[in-house]
């Protein structure tokens, strides 16, 4: 259940591709989270109010969990001040998360800008139940090198990953659906496991475009949606989203990516 906290910083230091990785002491929220959930932070700067930034998990363990993240506007930016030792006011965990694939399935991670937290802890989760590692494919992608972020500690898992990088300073040249899709156009389901599953988060029209892919290689996916959240309860709606909804008259209806969220099928988010 998600509760109020005042959590005790632990470290908040700048790591690569201009990120900051914040570890925060709450063994509560450590032992009941998962992949794809978030938090709530409430930061205190002029002007700010009652809004809180949502930010998802990126890995815990027995007392600490960590969120990864970049300074994109006032908010984040006032993030990075604080210090350890500090204190800081969250709500968490939130959400749905995602759901576990199969042993025998071929699992790919699509990850562009700040999307890759969720995804390094399901596939750390992963990892750690026993799941082959080679059928682990880890698509990482970035405007350029030095953008890229949380490479190395996911190469460390013992995975597969793949750096894309939109000027080719580092891996595959292109977008990071360009890597996946090269990927499964290169997989033999006479040869390979038939069983494929996509999971992912980024900014919209990355998911836009993984949504599509999957559609294409007719495979399911999992997308982790990035939205504004005012007040994560599901109160304020200001979050809302279009999907599919076979049961409705007009064939669609709305969610909140806060509360029946952030996890979605991708082939039920409505884009245009």
């Amino acid at each position: 259940m998600p509760a109020v906290y005042q959590l005790p910083i632990v470290s908040n230091i700048e790591v690569r591709g201009g990120a900051y990785l914040l570890t925060l002491e709450a063994p509560e929220i450590a032992h009941s989270c998962a992949p794809g959930n978030f938090i709530q932070i409430k930061i205190n700067f002029p002007g700010n109010g009652l809004w809180r930034r949502p930010f998802s998990i990126l890995d815990t363990d027995r007392n600490n969990i960590r969120v990864l993240y970049k300074t994109l506007g006032r908010g984040t930016a006032a993030l990075a001040e604080f210090k350890a030792g500090g204190v800081l006011n969250i709500i968490g965990p939130l959400g749905n998360c995602f759901s576990n694939p199969d042993n025998d399935t071929t699992v790919l991670l699509i990850g562009g800008g700040i999307g890759i937290p969720p995804l390094y802890y399901l596939t750390k989760r992963l990892t750690e139940s026993g799941f082959p590692r080679q059928s682990i494919h880890f698509f990482n992608g970035a405007s350029d090198y030095d953008s890229l972020t949380y490479l190395e500690e996911t190469s460390e898992l013992g995975i597969n990953v793949y750096a894309v990088t939109e000027d080719g300073s580092m891996g595959i040249k292109g977008v990071v659906t360009d890597g996946a899709r090269q990927f499964l156009s290169g997989v033999d389901n006479s040869i390979d496991p038939p069983k494929k599953r996509i999971f992912a988060c980024g900014p919209a029209q990355m998911l836009k475009a993984v949504s599509k892919l999957a559609a294409q290689f007719n495979v399911k996916g999992e997308i982790a949606m990035e939205a504004l959240m005012p007040c994560g309860f599901g109160i304020c709606m200001g979050c809302v989203i279009k999907v599919a909804d076979p049961c409705s008259s007009c064939h669609y209806s709305f969610k909140r990516v806060c509360q029946d969220g952030p996890i979605f099928n991708a082939s039920d988010i409505i884009w245009d």
